[in-house]
């Protein structure tokens, strides 16, 4: 009898292993972790250029905490909004250090912020790579997967926008976890299982989703594992323990746990098919993203919407079922989306401002992702022939490129906050909020009759929005239309009585109509609602001083440089309630410490020059007068004052 031939190379089928857990022991390797790295850098490459958006606006940009990393420890004490003097129920302690972390290196340039989110998501996409290893036991299957992951456009907002960073940072812990579970089981060594309960815990101080993370054990046990169903649960519940005391954390922590929700939970269930099919739709078909989902909760189950998604959901329980039997690996990814999924379903609570956002299936896509994998797999293996082969690689790398390009286009809707606001009026029309966020844009631009508009399309949506009747109001008061501003202002104080930015808008107006005691009151009513708001303690110091009540005015201003020392404006005001009272000595120092931060500042030249001149310093005094007028030619009053200080005798 002859030899038996060999099978051709080509004709051996590199496939998912059988489904107990017998995978093919494989390792990483290095040139596919450099370009998962390499990739992860290139398609996040351009939001280096961007700037702060949105919520980076006030929780880093405006953020107090982040700036010494002396409150580390009160960061672990407050909810992820304490630094800007607001209230959430998020506790995500592990975000503010990072961006702490971001501030010590990059102060405010936002390059720095998004370079960290960029390296945050190659750390995720890499580590994502060896779980997908250790799970799948088949290279071409994992890498497929970890290049979905990678370049999936749904991760844009994640990424792109430097406040989406719980979702990377999350993530990297939960599947670092995750793998130091699957070690533990493999190799049975404690320390393995202590390093992935540690991992756990800090993705529940990232982010609140990681609570998931003992169902997807769970999942993984009852595929992977052998042994009766009690044995299979005792890890999960270990790990489920794990969440007590970070509920204790969180609770200590902050003032109130979930938002507040009017909306009845029946409308949430109803909505919920609703969700799910879009949330699947994204991640199948990438296309119609949106800064901001304008969904309406559904207030019946015979909706028609509400009736075609849950059988779409059901086709999706048949195939998920069939994949049980069919493959366990298939089984384990498509429920890992669906438990993934569960934190942002408006159960457990209700999600504000938007029902749904793209960030939301950063970890859900690991399932997806996985399950591209498996099914890339059989595709390619269906024949041995190396032509076939080849042509499902290309097609396989084209789909990956044209991913990358969406996602790399998709960045710039982050660019900046214009081009954020403009696509989230365009994505939600009826979105009350963005019309606001848009108005005061142009606001700033100088814009005002746009800004108007868009204020009032605001009103339209919600007549009772208390921010958009104050901006409104800070139009018409930069337009000088004082009785517009002071109805708007008194608009927003019926709405809500004890709104700080009325009050204090309010006594602006009173101080430029010469109502100063009106002034006076209306700024005495917003400290009382925020004691410690320097600027309202600034304008009321300089509302006295127009009283000539100048001893109140050094009072108040005093307390407003303790608060703020930097206050350049209630330092000036200082110093003119010091010149007033005649404290030349104090209110030259006042003005010298105003010209110390900014030597352009020409009140304080001349006032300073007016003392000099009261003192007989002639030649000082004219030095301060010329300097003033080198700033602005045109003031007639340096110019007098110069030439006063000329003919002193």
């Amino acid at each position: 009898m002859g030899k038996k031939k060999k099978p051709a190379l080509s004709e051996k089928k590199a496939d998912i292993p059988p489904d107990k857990d017998n995978r093919e022991v494989l390792t990483f390797k290095w040139k596919h972790i450099i370009f998962i790295a390499l990739l992860s850098i290139a398609i996040y490459a351009n939001t280096l250029s961007m700037d702060f958006v949105w919520d980076d606006l006030t929780q880093i940009k405006e953020n107090l905490k982040i700036r010494s990393l002396r409150n580390v420890p009160s960061m672990f004490t407050s909810d992820v909004w304490s630094g800007v003097g607001q209230e959430s129920p998020y506790y995500r302690p592990i975000f503010t250090l990072s961006t702490a972390a971001d501030y010590f290196i990059s102060g405010k340039n936002p390059s720095g912020y998004h370079l960290t989110n960029i390296l945050l998501h190659a750390a995720v996409s890499v580590m994502f790579y060896i779980l997908a290893l250790k799970i799948l036991g088949n290279e071409l299957a994992s890498v497929s997967a970890v290049l979905v992951f990678t370049v999936h456009p749904v991760h844009a907002e994640a990424i792109a926008w430097i406040s989406g960073r719980n979702e990377p940072l999350a993530a990297l812990f939960m599947f670092a976890s995750l793998y130091s579970y699957i070690l533990y089981r493999d190799k049975t060594k404690i320390l393995y299982l202590i390093l992935s309960v540690f991992l756990f815990f800090i993705a529940l101080l990232s982010k609140e989703l990681a609570v998931t993370l003992p169902l997807i054990i769970l999942l993984y046990e009852i595929c992977f594992r052998e042994g009766t169903l009690k044995q299979k649960i005792k890890l999960p519940l270990f790990y489920t323990a794990v969440i007590m005391p970070y509920l204790v954390l969180r609770t200590l922590s902050l003032k109130y746990a979930l938002w507040s929700v009017s909306d009845p939970l029946l409308w949430r269930i109803y909505t919920l098919p609703i969700l799910i099919v879009e949330y699947l739709r994204l991640l199948i078909f990438p296309s119609n993203l949106k800064v901001f989902y304008d969904i309406p909760l559904r207030q019946s189950p015979f909706e028609l919407n509400v009736i075609l998604s849950l059988i779409l959901i059901i086709m999706v329980i048949a195939v998920t079922i069939a994949a049980l039997k069919y493959n366990k690996r298939l089984f384990f990814s498509l429920l890992w989306i669906i438990i993934a999924l569960i934190p942002a379903l408006n159960i457990i609570a209700q999600i504000r401002p938007a029902l749904m956002a793209d960030r939301y299936l950063y970890i859900p896509s690991a399932g997806f992702s996985l399950a591209m994998g498996i099914v890339f797999l059989r595709i390619h293996n269906w024949k041995s022939n190396k032509e076939y082969r080849k042509i499902t690689m290309t097609c396989g790398l084209i789909i990956i490129a044209g991913l990358s390009i969406i996602t790399f286009q998709r960045n710039y809707v982050w660019g900046n906050q214009h081009s954020f606001l403009t696509t989230m009026v365009n994505n939600a029309p009826n979105y009350f909020g963005g019309h606001n966020d848009l108005g005061l844009i142009y606001f700033k631009e100088g814009r005002y009759e746009d800004a108007i508009k868009k204020f009032n399309d605001c009103l339209k949506l919600f007549p009772n929005y208390g921010k958009a009747r104050v901006n409104l109001g800070a139009v018409y008061f930069r337009q000088g239309r004082l009785e517009d501003a002071e109805r708007e202002f008194n608009y927003a104080l019926k709405i809500k009585n004890d709104y700080y930015p009325a009050y204090y808008s309010l006594g602006v107006v009173y101080s430029r109509q010469g109502r100063l005691e009106d002034a006076i009151n209306a700024f005495k009513s917003a400290l009382k609602i925020e004691p410690d708001n320097a600027d309202a303690l600034n304008s009321l110091g300089s509302a006295y001083i127009d009283k000539n009540r100048l001893d109140k005015a050094v009072k108040e201003l005093t307390k407003a440089l303790f608060i703020r020392p930097d206050f350049t404006d209630a330092q000036y005001n200082l110093g003119v309630a010091y010149m007033y009272q005649g404290n030349f000595n104090e209110a030259i120092e006042s003005f010298k410490s105003v010209l110390a931060v900014n030597p352009d500042h020409a009140d304080a030249l001349n006032n300073l020059g007016a003392i000099y001149l009261t003192l007989g310093r002639k030649d000082d005094a004219a030095a301060q007068f010329r300097n003033a007028l080198k700033i602005n030619p045109e003031n007639a009053m340096f110019k007098k004052n110069l030439d006063k200080a000329a003919h002193f005798k």
